[in-house]
């Protein structure tokens, strides 16, 4: 989408889970699969959560918060 990786981070976390993150710290950026393909695998560690929503992704996806 050409958003920054944080705010694309909070985004996802606020999708998928129905959290939002006080903090969000990178932890890792890495190569999925070096030499195969370009793509890099990014980590973030959200603390200081607090439930905003249900979660649950958008369109067809099917996640179940615990």
């Amino acid at each position: 989408r050409g958003e920054p990786l944080e705010e694309t981070a909070r985004r996802e976390l606020l999708e998928e889970t129905g959290y939002r993150a006080g903090r969000l710290e990178l932890l890792l950026s890495s190569p999925t699969s070096p030499g195969m393909t370009p793509e890099i695998t990014h980590l973030y560690l959200a603390t200081h959560l607090r439930r905003e929503g249900d979660g649950g992704g958008v369109g067809g996806e099917n996640i179940l918060v615990h």
